[in-house]
């Protein structure tokens, strides 16, 4: 073998580590940035999961006559867990006069679910008597059965609309009894005298 030979083989494994931890280098880097894109992921997933504010909350129309209110949710939960609640919001208020009914428009997160429409209405002769004079009506809609309701300001008994409460049932089943029982998670609450 001559020097030459010998030159050339240790040049060649002197560039062979060179090589080597350059290319280790580069692979700890592409490593590195992988996990932490993966932790930045995971992150932003979880802050998601945790503090969904994205979710948007659905505002219900109330008209009568010439006038137009935007309502939004009085009472909004976690339809997964009823128990976690937002603050409660504002009661709208729409007066309702005898002779103009009220029309109740609902958008497409609420039509597409079961929902209610309760009003409410009292007997004129009483002045204020209160939550116990209420006399309550409730409707029950399937899924995509109307967006629109108009509520007469007096019930064929006589009595004047006081109020209506537009509500999304969720469904809480009893682990030990397999009982389902429902609960209102969301509310729009319109007062209308």
């Amino acid at each position: 073998m001559s020097t030459t030979d010998a030159d050339e083989r240790r040049s060649t494994q002197r560039r062979r580590p060179a090589r080597s931890r350059r290319t280790r280098l580069i692979l700890r880097s592409l490593i590195a940035v992988v996990v932490v894109a993966a932790i930045v992921g995971v992150t932003i997933l979880v802050l998601n999961l945790v503090t969904d504010d994205t979710v948007e909350r659905p505002t219900v129309t109330a008209t009568v006559g010439d006038s137009t209110v935007a309502v939004e949710p009085f009472e909004w939960c976690d339809p997964q867990t009823p128990t976690e609640c937002d603050p409660q919001g504002e009661t709208a208020d729409i007066p309702v006069s005898e002779g103009t009914p009220m029309v109740i428009d609902v958008p497409d997160a609420i039509a597409s679910a079961p929902w209610s429409l309760k009003r409410y209405y009292v007997d004129p002769g009483v002045v204020d008597g209160g939550v116990g004079s209420l006399i309550p009506e409730e409707q029950i809609f399937t899924p995509g059965s109307t967006h629109s309701v108009t509520v007469p300001p007096v019930n064929p008994d006589g009595n004047v609309l006081a109020g209506v409460e537009i509500t999304l049932p969720t469904g809480i089943i009893d682990q030990a009894t397999g009982e389902v029982t429902y609960i209102d998670h969301a509310t729009w609450s319109i007062k209308t005298r």
